[in-house]
Formats: C-alpha cells, sequence, structure tokens
C-alpha cells in the first residue's frame, strides 16, 4: 500500500465515525451555532469522503504503476508483482459498486435537516431527549426530511462497505 493510498483510507472512512458519533444526534445541540458549524464541517468531510471513495481504486492502481515505473523492473517482473497485489489486496475491493450520486443525496438530505433545525429554533424544544415542535407545518417537513434520510441511511453505509468486498487474509508475523 502507498502512503497516497492510506491517507485515502483517512479520508474515506474517518467522517464516517464523525457521522456515527452521539453529539450529531444529539436533540438538545441542534440550536447551537456552534454545533452547526460541526455538523456542517462534519458532512463536508463527507462529500470529500464519498468523491475520494469514488476515485479510490483508480487512485490505488495508479500509484501502484508510478511505483512500478519508479523501480524500473522488468515487463516480467512487473508482471508477477501485479499478479501478487491483485491476489493480496486488489482482489478485495469491488469495482464500480460505489455511488457517489447516492451518497451526495443522502448527505443533501442531512444537511438540510440540521440546516432546517438550526433555521427554525422557535419551532420546537426538546423534552426528555425527544423534539416537540409548536409549528405543525414545521413537523411535517421534519418528519419528512427524517423518513427520506432513513430510508437512505442503509443505503449509504452500505455504500462505503462495498469499497472493501471481504476482510483481507491476516497475515502472522513471527
Amino acid at each position: 500500500m502507498t502512503r497516497n493510498t492510506n491517507l485515502q483510507h483517512i479520508t474515506i472512512f474517518r467522517p464516517l465515525g464523525e457521522l456515527a458519533s452521539a453529539e450529531m444526534s444529539d436533540a438538545r445541540t441542534f440550536k447551537r451555532k456552534e454545533s452547526l458549524r460541526k455538523r456542517k464541517k462534519i458532512i463536508g468531510g463527507l462529500k470529500e469522503s464519498a468523491r475520494a471513495a469514488d476515485r479510490y481504486l483508480r487512485d490505488l492502481q495508479s500509484d501502484i504503476n508510478i511505483k512500478l515505473q519508479a523501480y524500473r523492473f522488468s515487463d516480467q517482473e512487473k508482471e508477477n508483482i501485479w499478479n501478487r497485489i491483485n491476489s493480496e489486496v486488489l482482489d478485495y475491493y469491488q469495482k464500480g459498486s460505489f455511488s457517489l450520486k447516492r451518497a451526495e443525496i443522502y448527505l443533501e438530505r442531512v444537511s438540510s435537516f440540521y440546516r432546517l433545525m438550526a433555521e427554525n429554533t422557535r419551532g420546537y424544544t426538546v423534552r426528555n431527549g425527544s423534539l416537540y415542535f409548536y409549528d405543525s407545518k414545521l413537523r411535517s417537513e421534519v418528519e419528512g426530511l427524517n423518513r427520506a434520510m432513513l430510508q437512505g441511511e442503509g443505503e449509504f453505509f452500505a455504500n462505503y462497505t462495498q469499497i472493501v468486498a471481504r476482510k483481507q487474509i491476516p497475515v502472522s508475523v513471527h
């Protein structure tokens, strides 16, 4: 694995952990401006993550090609190296399974939900961890967005699990 590849793994998967944090879904923080800024930053990171995931396999293969060219291996050695890399690394990645468009749609829904909550602070309150709406129109809008988010959530996370098709065989070090 190249240094660029390792950095892309961080770029791709770290924002998912941030999205899953308790603070992201804590209704008590919906009205706080610093929480909204943090949510926007996390969603921005997820958008970059989705773009990185979309181009990941192409970049990985390009990185490997550059390394092979730099060391000036013979054609036979390059073929052997590619075969070994394919069998130990690249065969574990599903080609073309990640959908950037679906990821972006989901992230736009999430962004719209948090923006709506932050812009309508007088239309609701939090009681015992649940939202209580004073404005029925706002409640209807929030419920519609929440329903759309829930419908897309499984597909969004499944999108990322398709990057790695199955667990690689662990290498024992003696």
